[in-house]
Parts: C-alpha cells; sequence; structure tokens
C-alpha cells in the first residue's frame, strides 16, 4: 500500500486480477469485466470490479451449491454470517468477494465483486 506517496492506499494486485481468479464452477462463460472507483459521503473512494458470468439456466440454489463448491475446492474461505441465498461472502487477499446470484428462482448470469 502506497499511502505515503499518492495520499491514497493503492494495492500490489490491481483488482481486476482478483475478480478474474476468482474459482468459478465449470459450464459458465465469462462475458466481461467492469473497473471502476467511486466515492460514498466524505469517506475513502472504494474501488471495485466485476466480474460478468452466463450460465446454463438452473435453480438458484443449484448455482449457489456449484459456486461454494468451486470456491471451497480453491481453498477460499465463505463467510457464512454474511452469505445469502443470492449472495456469497468470501475473503481473498484482502479483498471481499461476492458472488451475487441474478434471481432467487432461475439464474442466468452471475456478478462476481472484489472491493
Amino acid at each position: 500500500r502506497d499511502y505515503k506517496v499518492t495520499g491514497v492506499q493503492t494495492c500490489a494486485l490491481p483488482i481486476y486480477k482478483v475478480v478474474r481468479s476468482v474459482p468459478a464452477p465449470a459450464g459458465l462463460t465469462f462475458t466481461g469485466i467492469n473497473d471502476q472507483t467511486y466515492q460514498v459521503g466524505l469517506g475513502p473512494a472504494t474501488h471495485e470490479a466485476n466480474a460478468v458470468y452466463t450460465n446454463p439456466l438452473m435453480p438458484c440454489p443449484q448455482l449457489r451449491a456449484e459456486w461454494v463448491s468451486a470456491l471451497q475446492a480453491a481453498h477460499w474461505s465463505i463467510d457464512n454470517g454474511e452469505s445469502t441465498s443470492s449472495q456469497i461472502f468470501s475473503k481473498h487477499h484482502g479483498y471481499t468477494v461476492i458472488v451475487g446470484l441474478d434471481n432467487v428462482t432461475t439464474c442466468k448470469s452471475t456478478i462476481v465483486t472484489a472491493q
């Protein structure tokens, strides 16, 4: 982190690489990434990257189970206290990684966010 030089904390690993390194289940197609910085109120700026995946249409609980399995197989820890039926929270290299499913019944895409 280089807050002394620029006045802003930066991380050694670019955030888009973190979000792109999330272990996705088989059968999903990576369709793009969005990397942005924004500020809320007077607080520090937040840097966020979103990776979008499309997947075969399937029940969301099944897709969620496949994401959990892929994350656990890669030894990523899952925060069950924060996770819900439509979001899976994990920490990786100091970033919060959120796997967000697009619907609660049938899922056709997933957005993975790193903050």
